[in-house]
């Protein structure tokens, strides 16, 4: 149920950020640099593919910020348990963020 959930969040909090950053962008190179910039390091980063606790204090601090760092948590967490729960708060109000953004962002749209 954990890992459903936190697939769920992710796929929230991702489709409403693409939503900004599409409406955001002047052009395909903006978005690109977006990808570059953001996602990409935050892919290699987050946990996905080394855990978060070997890296610095100051890393450490700035990465669990980023809601991809929830997402791995949630996904490999067997349970429901205290750290799970905070990451999931976390991913909720993200993802609410988000999706207020992009609800904003398209009210405001004009061409």
């Amino acid at each position: 149920m954990v890992f459903v959930l936190g697939l769920l969040l992710n796929s929230l909090v991702f489709a409403a950020f693409g939503v900004v950053v599409g409406l955001k962008s002047k052009s395909h190179e903006d978005t690109a640099t977006f990808t570059n910039f953001f996602i990409l390091p935050m892919a290699f980063f987050c946990g996905t593919f080394f855990p978060v606790d070997s890296m610095p204090w100051w890393a450490q601090k700035i990465i669990y910020l980023l809601p991809l760092t929830h997402t791995n948590q949630l996904l490999r967490s067997p349970t429901l348990g205290q750290e799970t729960i905070v990451s999931l708060v976390l991913l909720v109000a993200t993802a609410g963020l988000c999706v207020a953004l992009s609800i904003l962002f398209i009210r405001r749209y004009s061409e």
